[in-house]
């Protein structure tokens, strides 16, 4: 953020216009990155006797607080946006309330905690679970580079199985994850109460609280993150939402075209394929050219599903994205799938508009596709509900190792 200096003898006392520039100017910066606060106080919901000791934070924001002995708390220099109040403390419900910070201060009604009568997730102890927690910690953090530099400090806690019938892995913790992203100079406390990724599908799906705080380091070291947080930001998906939220998406780089998907002309449905492999790799009596056939149709299988066509006349925002019921907030909006590429500095577009989109280093553009009729999110670049999405290509690939608080600011 750039300030001007007022040093005297620079302008003279008889121009008023001068002096009221100077004075507006200065105030400026204090408009532009106002902020808010939020104070509550957290309750037992079966004796009304407050709680002191439970952790407040906002979903994926630095920093937090605790409750005092009366049950009170206070956040303070929230950034504007939509965030997800959280409440956690043990023994209880983990407690969630979207909040919209503008400026003011946020006086919230009494928060009344439920004692957690549900079973913990069990730690289940079988040969198979460090190879199912490596699969865990490799679709979770990602499989970027900052990723192989994340630790996970406590993976003991993970409760992690895989099921062959649905070739899908699935976790869960009833603690925080503590990760040390060395990266990007966050450690990271991640509640994980849903994972999933489904190997057939390629489909990955996680969900939880998040708190982010910063590590301390040297002068150089803090300079190290400073850049690398910048460096992961451009580009990703927070940093397309919020120029879309504040329409200078072309602007800031980035190029959104249409993306029509239809299925595949050359490969015939599961239920036909899975059919012909059986017959053929079963019930070998009577095909003398048997292994052919079942090689032929393994090979259909393994084609992809559906046949991608990229109109080239690049979207304007009104074609996709539109103002949310909330008109603090936005929603994306459209038919088919979304193409979004993203400029580098050398002024060349990353991606060349290549047949493969799920190799991210040959190809770091994202397909979005929703899963119902719009998704919500807001001026911080988070959506409301993450299951609304889903995101093909480089922002797929991403992890927790690649992400950032939704209050950051490059």
């Amino acid at each position: 953020m750039s300030a001007l200096i007022w040093l005297p003898g620079q302008f003279k006392t008889g121009n008023c216009l001068s002096n009221l520039l100077c004075v507006f100017l200065l105030v400026i910066p204090f408009w532009c990155f106002a902020q808010a606060s939020i104070t509550g106080k957290v309750v037992d919901k079966a004796d009304g006797k407050p709680i002191p000791g439970a952790t407040v934070f906002l979903n994926n924001a630095t920093g937090g607080t605790t409750t005092n002995k009366d049950g009170f708390f206070t956040l303070t220099a929230i950034k504007n946006g939509q965030y997800d109040l959280v409440v956690s403390c043990i023994g209880y419900e983990t407690y969630y309330q979207r909040v919209i910070a503008n400026n003011g201060l946020i006086n919230l009604p009494v928060i009344e905690l439920i004692f957690k009568a549900t079973e913990l997730h069990e730690v289940k102890i079988n040969p198979n679970r460090e190879e199912y927690l490596k699969m865990f910690i490799q679709e979770f953090l990602g499989n970027s580079a900052n990723a192989r530099r994340c630790k996970i400090l406590n993976p003991d806690i993970i409760a992690v199985n895989y099921s062959n019938k649905a070739n899908t892995l699935t976790a869960a913790t009833d603690d925080y994850l503590e990760i040390e992203n060395e990266v990007l100079g966050y450690k990271v406390y991640y509640k994980v109460d849903k994972f999933s990724k489904n190997y057939s599908s390629k489909l990955l799906y996680y969900e939880g609280p998040a708190r982010f705080e910063e590590l301390k380091g040297k002068p150089s070291e803090q300079k190290k993150w400073l850049k690398n947080r910048e460096a992961i930001y451009k580009g990703s998906s927070m940093h397309f939402l919020r120029s879309v939220f504040n329409d200078n998406f072309t602007e800031q780089g980035f190029k959104v075209l249409k993306l029509t998907r239809k299925p595949n002309p050359n490969r015939p449905p599961d239920s036909v394929l899975r059919a012909k492999i059986r017959k053929y790799t079963v019930n070998t009596q009577g095909h003398p050219n048997w292994r052919d056939s079942a090689s032929y149709y393994m090979a259909k299988m393994r084609l992809p599903k559906t046949t991608d066509y990229l109109l080239t006349t690049p979207l304007a925002k009104a074609d996709f994205a539109a103002p949310a019921e909330d008109k603090q907030l936005m929603q994306l909006q459209y038919k088919d799938n979304l193409y979004v590429i993203y400029l580098n500095k050398a002024g060349v577009y990353q991606n060349r508009v290549a047949n493969n989109l799920h190799n991210a280093s040959d190809n770091p553009s994202t397909v979005i596709t929703l899963s119902g009729e719009k998704a919500i999110f807001d001026s911080n670049g988070i959506f409301a509900d993450p299951a609304d999405i889903v995101f093909d290509g480089a922002w797929g690939m991403s992890g927790v190792a690649d992400l950032l608080p939704v209050d950051y600011m490059p």
